[in-house]
């Protein structure tokens, strides 16, 4: 080979691989998180990478826009916006990167008197309830209203709290009237409703599961009196396949894993039977309980690699072997909780009270404790590297430290490169001479 040539190639070469950090190409970690819990199955888990320790990087601070109350709502993150609901019922979309205002659309509802309306956001529309009866559809991009769908009216207290599910062009979503609809995902018209005799299944304020065309819903299942009834109906045509009743109400949302429905009991009052349950997905057969005693669990379980992690009333975040219910590890927080962690392959990322936590998944070590502003009672988000977090009083998005402006960076490995370059052509100049 010339000599003249060879020395080329290894500038080249080296060239690359000192500027390759530079290049500018996004993250792998860059999965969106479009609903309640990321998927329609409800776990709770991305397979992101986030670093050991987040940093502040933006917040949405309410004290500047005091028209939002409060946000019980658990964030959407999608199309590069952050999306969510507050107890006014203002629907508001915010740039991911920055956590500027991009719109707001305002429903006919105000506060609820449990957690708030949770969106959906699907093929660039936002899906999601509220308390005036209704469930909308909106532009993802600039929130214009493309229909909305009033639900029948048996209370009057009424609304649509969790998350809807958007699966193969259909929305499903249970309301407060005892209602469960299956609705046209681009023009909002009813496909099928199911109830348990005229609205008297009792509210249904979790996200539904959907799984393998079968959906898993929790109720407080009015037919037996507050009794919590977990139901499995036919995605198709809204038949029912089981139901298994509980003893208390159910606000929790279901987490479907390998033919298993992971779903937490209780609201509130102290009752015999909460805990967490473990249904056959099939059949609705109970495979194991987990006993809180007797503390409510609102907390909607998150399940990945053999275990499944929630809060409860207790104050306690447990992780418990998803086959058989023994349990790993609790950490006891300060509060007790109402948020469902989200957790990606090594961390757990959960709110209690006033505080957001960071725990190692394998043994519950604390890595991080993040004061919030305010409770945080809902879910956090996980996307594009960072953690986006909405207590009561704002929206609060962590991550790994900003790195150097992209042009600074460019500019010193650029003379670092050169440097390398010409070390490299020197020494072979001078072998060439000897």
């Amino acid at each position: 080979m010339d000599m003249k040539f060879g020395m080329v190639i290894v500038a080249v070469l080296l060239l690359g691989l000192v500027l390759s950090p530079a290049s500018g190409a996004e993250s792998s970690d860059n999965q969106e998180w479009p609903t309640f819990h990321g998927n329609w199955a409800r776990t709770g888990f991305t397979d992101v990478t986030l670093p050991e320790n987040l940093v502040w990087l933006w917040s949405f601070d309410l004290e500047n826009h005091p028209e939002l109350m409060e946000i019980e709502s658990s964030p959407a993150v999608a199309y590069g916006k952050v999306y969510f609901v507050a107890k006014n019922g203002y629907v508001y979309s915010l740039d991911a990167e920055s956590g500027e205002l991009v719109w707001r659309y305002q429903t006919g509802g105000t506060a609820g008197p449990y957690l708030g309306p949770s969106p959906t956001v699907v093929n660039g529309v936002v899906y999601v309830g509220s308390w005036d009866n209704h469930v909308y559809a909106l532009d993802a991009e600039n929130g214009e209203l493309i229909w909305r769908f009033e639900v029948d009216i048996f209370w009057t207290l009424l609304g649509v709290d969790g998350a809807p599910a958007v699966v193969d062009n259909r929305v499903y979503v249970g309301s407060w009237n005892g209602y469960f609809y299956c609705l046209n995902a681009k023009n909002g018209e009813l496909i099928w409703s199911y109830s348990d005799g005229d609205g008297k299944m009792g509210h249904v304020s979790g996200s539904p599961a959907v799984v393998n065309g079968v959906i898993y819903f929790g109720a407080a299942a009015g037919d037996v009196g507050y009794t919590g009834t977990v139901y499995a109906l036919n995605a198709e045509n809204g038949g029912l396949i089981w139901k298994y009743y509980i003893g208390d109400e159910i606000c929790a949302s279901p987490a479907v894993v390998n033919n298993v429905v992971y779903i937490g009991v209780g609201f509130m009052g102290h009752l015999l039977g909460d805990g967490m349950y473990a249904l056959d997905a099939s059949t609705g057969e109970l495979l194991w309980y987990f006993d809180t005693n007797n503390e409510p669990l609102e907390s909607s379980a998150a399940v990945e690699n053999g275990k499944l992690y929630f809060g409860s009333h207790t104050k306690k975040i447990y992780a418990l072997n998803a086959e058989n219910g023994d349990e790993i590890w609790s950490f006891e927080t300060d509060s007790w909780i109402l948020s469902s962690p989200a957790i990606t392959g090594d961390k757990v990322y959960v709110g209690a009270g006033v505080n957001f936590y960071v725990l190692d998944a394998a043994n519950g070590r604390l890595i991080q404790k993040l004061y919030s502003g305010g409770s945080v009672v809902n879910s956090p988000a996980i996307a594009y590297g960072k953690v986006y977090v909405a207590s009561r009083y704002g929206i609060f998005c962590y991550g790994p430290s900003p790195e150097f402006p992209q042009t600074e960076m460019t500019t010193w490995l650029f003379v670092l490169a050169c440097i390398g370059v010409l070390s490299v052509i020197g020494f072979f100049l001078f072998l060439k001479r000897k």
